[in-house]
């Protein structure tokens, strides 16, 4: 596997389960060989084994929302998300990718309310704050929207601040400072 043999690897998983069908990091393992195969229904049917055999099994179910998350099944993601959540409060991570599959889904509030709740475990963090400054743009709150992504563009060692430059200068526009606006576009 870390050698990225993953048929190899996959045929070692699966005589490791038929040794041990309870040994559910094998179930894991293999879905993350099946992941980087793309084929994640048996990834998922995988991980589900994972959490039946040890349900409060936290890298199965983070990587079963993230699965989730990754095909679009945005319902299913925020509920392994929240199974995570009921496990441990501390993982950001976790209310970064509800934060977005809720905004996926264009349940602001709910995004908003995971987001903040990730600024709580770290206020700099550059994906929450680029993301609420997303939300509070597409709700016409244009100086809000302003703040919270000149605030994420203070972070250092930040990579693609393309989007939050994009929106930036959108709401600048917006607010008829042309020459931020221009700056910002640049910028992007």
């Amino acid at each position: 596997q870390q050698r990225q043999e993953y048929e190899l690897a996959i045929k070692e998983y699966e005589k490791t389960i038929k040794l041990d069908k309870n040994y559910y990091d094998a179930y894991v393992n293999l879905s993350f060989c099946l992941i980087a195969l793309s084929n994640t229904d048996d990834a998922i049917k995988n991980l589900l084994k994972a959490i039946e055999i040890k349900p409060d099994y936290k890298i199965a179910i983070k990587n079963l929302a993230n699965t989730f998350l990754s095909i679009g099944d945005y319902k299913q993601a925020i509920n392994y998300y929240e199974k995570f959540e009921e496990l441990d409060t501390s993982d950001i991570d976790i209310f970064l990718c509800n934060g977005i599959a809720y905004f996926r889904q264009n349940k602001k509030e709910d995004a908003r309310k995971y987001l903040n709740k990730a600024l709580k475990i770290n206020k700099k963090s550059y994906e929450a704050l680029r993301l609420l400054g997303e939300i509070s743009y597409l709700e016409g709150n244009y100086k809000k929207t302003i703040k919270e992504l000149e605030q994420s563009l203070l972070i250092d060692d930040i990579d693609n601040a393309e989007k939050a430059y994009f929106y930036l200068g959108l709401s600048y526009e917006k607010t008829n400072n042309y020459e931020k606006s221009l700056s910002s576009f640049e910028e992007s």
